[in-house]
C-alpha cells in the first residue's frame, strides 16, 4: 500500500517538475535567442569597424606611394598606375624613333622602370611636355572614379545603417516575446498548483477505495491458495501414456484399400511419415485399435495407411482417435530415456525418432514431452523431475509400438 501511494505522489510531482522544466526551458531557449542576436549585431558592427581601419590604412599607402612616383600633389591628382606604365612605353618608343632620326649608332631603349628614361632627360624633355596635357586628363577621370568608390561606400553604410535598425527591431520583439512567454509560465505554475492540491483529495479518495479493494483481494487470495494446493496435488499426480490426449481423429475409413482419411493437414503442421496409433474411449480407458501412418497430406484434412489393425472384432473406423508422441502442431516432441540402458540400441532409436520429427535431450526440462522409463528408471532424478513437472511416463514397449518394432 505504502509503495503505492508512494508511486501515486512521486507520479505527480514529476508531471509537476515535467511541466516546471518545460517552462524553464522555453524561457533559456528565448534568452538564447536575444544572446545569438545580439552577438550577430555585435559582431557586424566590428567587422565594419574592422573595414573601415583596413580601407584607412589601404588608403594611407595608397597616397605614400603616388607621392613617391608622382610627387607632393600625386595624391590628389593621380593619374592612374597603367598611364605612367602606357607614358613609359610611349618614351620608350619616341626615344626609339629620335634615334633612327638621327641615324645615330646608339642602341635602341629598353625601359623596363621610370628611373631608366632619367640618363637620356635631354631627349625626353620635349616628349614630356607634350604629355602633360594628357595626364592632366587622365587624372580628371581617376578622380571621378575616387568620386564613385565613396558614394558608393556611403551606400554600403546606409545599407548596414538599414540592417543594424532591423536587427534592433526584431531584438525587441524576440524581448516581447520573451516577456509574454514569462507571464504564461507564472500562469502555468499557478495552475498546475491548483491541480495539485485537486490531485491530493483524489488520492485521499484512492487510499479509501485501496483499502476496501485490498480487504476484497485478500479474501480472493485465500481462495486462490486453496485452489492452487489442490491444482499442485492434481500436477504432482504421473502422467502415464493412458493420459495422452487425442491429436485427432479418423474422418473415413476404406476397409479394402487399407487407407482412411483424418482431420489433421497442413493447417495443423502434419507432415509425411508421421505414425498415430488407433484408440477408442470407452468409459474413460482407451483401447487402442492400431497404427496408422499418414502419407498425403491436404490443407485440412491427410490420407493415411492402416498399418495394424489389433481385432477384425473391433475394426477401425470413423470417429476413433488418434494420437502420436511423434506429433505436436505447436512444436518438435522432446524425449528423455530415464533408467538402465541394458542392450537396448540407444543411438539407433534415437536417429529413428529424430527422422520422424522428435528431438532427444538429456535432462528432464519444463519442454520435455515424454519420459521414456527403462529398466530401474525409479531411482532417476529424471524420473522425479519428470513427476515434479508433470511429464508424461511412457514405457519402453509403448515407444516400440509407435516405431512398429
Amino acid at each position: 500500500m505504502a509503495q503505492r501511494e508512494g508511486s501515486i505522489y512521486l507520479s505527480l510531482f514529476v508531471a509537476s517538475f515535467l511541466l516546471f522544466a518545460m517552462a524553464v526551458v522555453a524561457a533559456f531557449w528565448l534568452h538564447g535567442e536575444t544572446e545569438r542576436l545580439k552577438g550577430e549585431i555585435q559582431e557586424e558592427k566590428s567587422k565594419f569597424a574592422e573595414a573601415e581601419l583596413n580601407s584607412r590604412k589601404l588608403t594611407d599607402e595608397r597616397d605614400k606611394l603616388r607621392v613617391l612616383i608622382a610627387g607632393p600633389t600625386g595624391a590628389d591628382d593621380w593619374p592612374g598606375e597603367a598611364q605612367y606604365l602606357d607614358e613609359l612605353k610611349n618614351l620608350e618608343t619616341d626615344f626609339n624613333e629620335i634615334l633612327e632620326s638621327e641615324n645615330t649608332d646608339l642602341n635602341k631603349a629598353n625601359f623596363g622602370a621610370l628611373t631608366e628614361p632619367y640618363s637620356h632627360l635631354v631627349s625626353l624633355v620635349n616628349n614630356l611636355a607634350s604629355e602633360r596635357n594628357t595626364l592632366r586628363i587622365s587624372a580628371e577621370s581617376k578622380r571621378k572614379e575616387v568620386t564613385t568608390l565613396r558614394d558608393s561606400h556611403a551606400r554600403v553604410r546606409q545599407d548596414l545603417d538599414a540592417d543594424k535598425t532591423k536587427i534592433s527591431e526584431e531584438l525587441a520583439t524576440v524581448q516581447t516575446q520573451l516577456e509574454e512567454a514569462e507571464q504564461q509560465s507564472r500562469t502555468k505554475i499557478d495552475d498546475l498548483s491548483n491541480e495539485n492540491e485537486e490531485h491530493l483529495e483524489e488520492i485521499d479518495r484512492l487510499k479509501r477505495e485501496n483499502q476496501r479493494q485490498v480487504a476484497i483481494l485478500t479474501n480472493e487470495i485465500r481462495t486462490l491458495k486453496l485452489r492452487l494446493d489442490v491444482l499442485n496435488e492434481e500436477r504432482n499426480a504421473v502422467k502415464s501414456i493412458e493420459d495422452v490426449l487425442a491429436d485427432g481423429s479418423i474422418i473415413d475409413v476404406e476397409s479394402r484399400s487399407g487407407l482412411a482419411w483424418i482431420n489433421l493437414g497442413r493447417d495443423d503442421n502434419l507432415r509425411n511419415g508421421v505414425v498415430f496409433r488407433i484408440f477408442q474411449d470407452i468409459g474413460g480407458k482407451k483401447v487402442w485399435k492400431g497404427r496408422l501412418e499418414v502419407r498425403r497430406v491436404d490443407q485440412e484434412y491427410s490420407q493415411v495407411k492402416i498399418l495394424e489393425q489389433v481385432s477384425a472384432l473391433n475394426p477401425i473406423a470413423a470417429g476413433d482417435n488418434i494420437t502420436s508422441v511423434f506429433y505436436d502442431r505447436n512444436s518438435k516432441p522432446l524425449f528423455v530415456f530415464a533408467g538402465d540402458k541394458g542392450t537396448i540400441k540407444l543411438d539407433s532409436i534415437k536417429r529413428k525418432l529424430q527422422s520422424m520429427g522428435a528431438n532427444v535431450q538429456e535432462e528432464v526440462g519444463v519442454n520435455t514431452s515424454f519420459l521414456v522409463a527403462l529398466k530401474d528408471y525409479e531411482g532417476t532424478s529424471a524420473y522425479q523431475a519428470a513427476k515434479d513437472l508433470g511429464v508424461t511416463i511412457m514405457t519402453e514397449r509403448d515407444l516400440m509400438e509407435y516405431l512398429g518394432r
